[in-house]
């Protein structure tokens, strides 16, 4: 069964947060339904990060950024997620493919 997921920036499960890269961490441990979550990051999870992913029972699985080509680092940065059906039908009008 699938839920929305709520606008985590304005969420305020997550103002403990001190950057806006821990509100994503912990949006994403939160939300995930699978017990390991990938972390794409230049430097592996600080102890910070370890341990807000022990307390919601989950596992960073960290995979250095320096594995992907720039090509590919340049479109997951511009990916768009559509949310609805509807949406879907009329988004490739807009989304440009690089």
């Amino acid at each position: 069964m699938q839920h929305p997921i709520p606008k985590i920036w304005l969420d305020p499960a997550f103002e403990n947060a001190e950057t806006l890269d821990e509100r994503l961490i912990s949006a994403a441990l939160f939300y995930s339904r699978e017990r390991h979550v990938a972390l794409v990051a230049p430097k592996h999870p600080t102890l910070k990060w370890r341990r807000l992913a022990r307390r919601y029972k989950k596992n960073l699985v960290y995979i250095p950024l320096k594995r992907f080509s720039l090509q590919t680092i340049d479109r997951v940065r511009k990916f768009h997620v559509l949310n609805g059906k509807e949406i879907r039908s009329y988004a490739s009008r807009f989304i440009q493919e690089f």
